[in-house]
């Protein structure tokens, strides 16, 4: 492949993982404030009841609905950015660096066919949920697809999340194995 369009490949892959970054890291600052906004209610919710006996009216349902999906699912891609996940690593540590670069490509590529699928059901739930105006029973009618909504945009930011360390995977692994076939060569 001439080197001018591998520069330009390069450049666009790196543009779009910039690009791509602005759009992880709004959709996690999201979540982070769907947190706060979470802390703030339940304890406004809390001395309400106790105050003056009237407790706020779909703050549960505010929290249940919209600002604990956001939490959980808008930040899914920055926790995997940032390594954040619970590893068992006990064995894990002890393997040959070639070794863990695979075994973190099929589990990066099994995690982005499954969360990609829940992604694109979500959408689908979404659709459907907007198109049938469906609402939740209570006090306070909330549309509940928007939740969908959320899961769905938070899923597929994950999904591109794990297609971009997929690629960094594919070429550490490249990498590791090229160079023992140069080093087995030279000897």
């Amino acid at each position: 492949m001439n080197q001018s369009i591998k520069n330009s490949i390069y450049s666009g892959y790196n543009k779009f993982c910039n690009l791509y970054d602005y759009f992880e890291s709004g959709i996690a600052t999201l979540g982070l404030i769907s947190l706060a906004l979470i802390m703030v209610m339940t304890t406004g919710n809390a001395v309400a009841r106790y105050v003056i006996d009237d407790p706020i009216s779909g703050t549960y349902e505010l929290i249940e609905l919209y600002l604990m999906p956001m939490v959980i699912f808008l930040y899914a891609a920055r926790l995997e950015k940032n390594n954040g996940n619970i590893n068992v690593d006990i064995l894990y540590t002890r393997l040959p660096d070639e070794v863990q670069s695979f075994i973190n490509l099929i589990g990066r590529v099994l995690a982005f066919i499954i969360f990609g699928a829940i992604s694109y059901i979500a959408g689908v739930k979404f659709w459907d949920g907007f198109i049938e105006g469906r609402t939740s029973v209570g006090v306070v009618e909330f549309p509940i697809y928007i939740s969908w909504l959320i899961m769905a945009v938070g899923l597929f930011a994950l999904a591109i999340r794990l297609v971009i360390e997929i690629r960094t995977n594919l070429v550490d692994l490249y990498t590791a194995l090229k160079t023992d076939t140069d080093s087995e060569v030279v000897e």
